[in-house]
């Protein structure tokens, strides 16, 4: 008699980014948070990045706004190890405020 066995197949999958925040207008003083999610298995790490500067890890990035330094264009890396990384941009413009009189 063969005894009752149960098999699990685990099949590894890419990172795929799902979601990303759209683009944004921002003026100084004004927070946000950039949200970032991927599918993939294993579950993948998400990076985000300024530029070639990493900022945050994590698929949530709160800021908040302090200046021109802030605008620019930030992406989203899922990386599982497994095939290539997925990326995705959202772009941050910060409006100056105008001098009231």
């Amino acid at each position: 008699m063969v005894p009752n066995t149960v098999a699990f197949i685990v099949f590894s999958v890419p990172p795929n980014i799902v979601h990303i925040s759209g683009n944004q207008n921002k003026s100084e003083g004004d927070k946000v948070t950039l949200n970032c999610t991927a599918d993939g298995n294993p579950e993948p790490n998400i990076t985000w990045t300024v530029g070639n500067i990493k900022k945050h890890f994590g698929s949530s990035f709160p800021l908040t706004i302090t200046g021109k330094q802030d605008e620019g264009v930030y992406t989203c890396t899922a990386d599982n190890g497994i095939g290539s990384q997925d990326s995705d941009n959202v772009s941050i413009t910060v409006e100056s405020k105008s001098n009231c009189y």
